[in-house]
């Protein structure tokens, strides 16, 4: 019985020390930035100019939740927290660790036991300070000194003893402070406000750790052995086109924010994008190291980054990566939220360009802290804040819609439901909207998820190095996200609501939303062609015959057309005297655009009949020198 006794308070003591550290995160808004080392006119103080370029970029001027905080203002805090978890200064508020803070109470007594190796050492007071001196912790007598200062004080040992010596400071506070230490920093004035991040401890305990030339493409081409597993995922949105045309992310910096990376630093399908990776950090565990957990994460990545041909290639194997580690695999609690939005800041302020996370939020551990689902407004939660900040800041924000869609939540989860978030659900092969996808609205109403792609066996590399699939929206965001770099990269003087725009009106029901598919599946050769053009509806139509221009020509003459199915198209161009001067045939996939591009410097001035698809009624064309 004795062992059964021995590992019940073991398990206690275990529980309560969880218990008492997880619940001792706090927030703290501060009212303003005041007393600060930073300004805005000097802002590559604390932007990158990547950064500082982005926003240039997009006409997005700086404003003051680009400044750090102030901190002096955290200082002044510094004896009652144990630690700084982080600054988040795009809302004005720190996240901090108060397990060890001391505990301010009128009439009470605070110890602080310490052994000390040396005979001079230093400590904080705070009010008064009673050093107790013993040789031993077991006897009785003990000699003390009081002081009663602010400052840390050296401490000078008068005793001759053998070995280290024993120290108990008993604190005595004079102020009328009632309350523990998160209520005695409401003495401070630039405090705001202040909040608990609750968690519940019994996961963590069990839980697992300009109208140019359009490069030519052949519609025709697939590429299943270059792509490997990976092929029909992205063949699906017609990125591969872009892959085509040479835009495979290069330029785009995209900071993933996940559970972890494992084996990604010697997973041989990384080989080429690892010096891409342009720096990594773990914002649960406070180090540099995003490798050593988090399969999640690693498989994510791979939709996006992996470049091993005939096994597997990602959507934006070009692209430059940021990672970093915001989930907390051994408990389900708001303070992910704080880490993702500290991560969130960190990737604006070195210059990322997107984000994508596969994570979400609605319910935690033991219920503390829920949303409910009218705090899904898209303006409420303090990651969906973060998100739509971002966004704001030239940003493009591509997040997992959730796996809500056949459990009684069913609904999109946090940050999804953002106004600026692009939210992807998840279709099957076949592109049909597969059970466990989140539905939208939001709580406002808003059309959610804004897009779909492959959610269902979704292939991806896992972390020991093969290909295999995978279920969920975490996959289809990466897939999408990588899509967006390979576009951006193709007009790297857009702004991210512009490409936002493009990916949206691309997709298959951008006429017909609704809330199952959003706008449904886009088409990347379509959205690159759209900024091509600049939506010129003059050239670009649906459902219409094949447009000619410019009439008269010159030196160029284009055909654009769309195609409801895929088929195969034939251009001829006559002269007057009946001799074929040009003939050209193509295809075009299903709901797609296509743009041909004639060189006509070679011919004569005159006239010209064009033939399309051997129409009869064929169009009439003059050149002009």
């Amino acid at each position: 019985m004795f062992w059964i006794k021995k590992l019940f308070l073991l398990s206690f003591l275990f529980f309560s020390l969880l218990s008492f550290s997880q619940k001792s995160k706090y927030w703290i808004k501060f009212k303003d930035k005041n007393h600060n080392t930073f300004s805005l006119s000097n802002p590559d103080q604390f932007l990158s100019q990547k950064s500082i370029d982005r926003r240039t970029k997009q006409n997005i001027p700086l404003n003051p939740t680009a400044v750090p905080l102030s901190e002096t203002y955290i200082d002044s805090l510094s004896p009652f927290i144990t630690e700084l978890k982080h600054r988040i200064k795009w809302f004005n508020v720190i996240v901090v660790d108060m397990s060890d803070a001391i505990t301010l109470r009128t009439d009470t007594t605070a110890w602080r036991d310490t052994i000390y190796d040396t005979d001079t050492f230093s400590v904080t007071v705070y009010d008064s300070i009673i050093i107790h001196r013993r040789i031993n912790p077991n006897e009785a007598s003990y000699t003390y000194d009081t002081v009663t200062t602010s400052n840390p004080i050296a401490v000078f040992d008068t005793f001759v003893h053998p070995g280290p010596i024993y120290i108990r400071d008993t604190i005595v506070y004079t102020d009328v402070i009632i309350g523990n230490g998160f209520d005695s920093l409401k003495q401070f004035g630039f405090i705001d406000t202040m909040g608990q991040i609750k968690s519940n401890p019994t996961r963590a305990a069990f839980g697992n750790k300009k109208l140019e030339e359009v490069p030519p493409v052949n519609q025709q081409i697939v590429y299943p052995s270059k792509y490997g597993a990976a092929y029909h995922q992205i063949n699906m949105l017609n990125a591969d086109l872009l892959h085509q045309m040479g835009y495979t992310g290069e330029g785009i910096t995209v900071s993933v924010m996940d559970n972890g990376f494992y084996n990604t630093n010697i997973i041989k399908a990384y080989d080429s994008v690892r010096t891409r990776i342009l720096g990594t950090w773990d914002f649960v565990n406070n180090e540099a190291n995003v490798y050593n957990d988090g399969s999640h994460g690693e498989n994510v990545f791979s939709c996006m980054a992996a470049n091993q041909p005939n096994v597997f290639v990602g959507t934006a194997p070009g692209a430059y990566y940021y990672l970093f580690t915001t989930e907390d695999d051994n408990a389900e609690w708001v303070m992910e939220e704080y880490n993702w939005a500290a991560a969130a800041e960190v990737a604006d302020s070195v210059g990322a360009q997107i984000f994508s996370t596969s994570l979400g939020y609605s319910k935690f551990d033991g219920d503390e802290g829920n949303h409910t689902y009218a705090d899904l407004d898209g303006h409420s939660t303090v990651i969906t804040n973060a998100a739509n900040m971002a966004f704001s800041k030239g940003i493009l924000v591509i997040n997992s819609a959730g796996n809500e869609g056949a459990k009684p939540w069913r609904y999109i989860i946090a940050p999804a439901d953002g106004d600026s978030v692009m939210a992807i659900g998840a279709v099957d092969s076949t592109e049909k909207v597969v059970d466990f996808s989140s539905r939208g609205p939001n709580a406002a109403g808003r059309i959610k998820p804004d897009v779909c792609s492959q959610g269902r066996r979704s292939a991806v590399v896992t972390t020991n190095g093969f290909a295999s699939y995978s279920d969920g929206t975490s996959f289809s965001c990466p897939i999408m996200s990588g899509c967006a770099a390979s576009l951006w990269s193709a007009f790297p003087d857009k702004t991210a609501r512009e490409i936002y725009d493009a990916i949206i009106i691309s997709a298959d029901h951008f006429w017909t939303p609704d809330n199952n598919h959003g706008y449904g599946v886009p088409n990347f050769y379509n959205a690159y062609l759209f900024l091509k053009t600049n939506y010129n509806n003059g050239i670009l139509r649906v459902n219409d015959d094949a447009v000619v221009y410019p009439n008269p020509f010159s030196n160029e003459l284009n055909v654009s057309l769309f195609n409801t199915d895929p088929k195969n198209h034939r251009i001829e161009l006559f002269n007057l005297f009946g001799q074929k001067v040009y003939d050209c045939e193509f295809y075009v996939r299903d709901k797609t655009f296509e743009m041909v591009n004639i060189d006509a410097a070679g011919l004569s001035a005159g006239e010209y009949i064009l033939r399309f698809d051997g129409e009869k009624a064929a169009r009439h064309l003059v050149k002009v020198k």
